[in-house]
């Protein structure tokens, strides 16, 4: 899992796969949809969070020095495709707490 991360950057955000046969890259492909919506969301931990036997991702919101909050939210993927997405319950973790996890 990629994010493209460069502030000011128009592709900012823009988030892909790689498919990998052990160490090498099968293909690259981009997320469906390839983009969380908002520049300050950032992918901060990944798994099978709902045991369906696809990737999952863990979003949180960071704006450093802005309205920021560090809300986490989840998408449940389906292969590369989004299949639905929630915030986590708390849905605020509060400024300055950032999510901590194996990736």
């Amino acid at each position: 899992m990629w994010q493209f991360i460069a502030p000011g950057d128009p592709s900012d955000g823009i988030v892909a796969a790689w498919l990998m046969d052990g160490v090498n890259m099968v293909t690259s492909t981009p997320l469906n949809p390839n983009w969380p919506g908002d520049v300050h969301w950032r992918i901060v931990a990944t798994a099978d969070y709902n045991r369906d036997g696809y990737t999952d991702i863990i979003w949180q919101y960071q704006n450093p020095g802005g309205s920021g909050d560090g809300t986490p939210a989840v998408w449940f993927m389906n292969g590369i495709n989004l299949s639905s997405a929630q915030l986590l319950n708390p849905s605020n973790s509060g400024i300055g707490w950032t999510v901590v996890a194996p990736k």
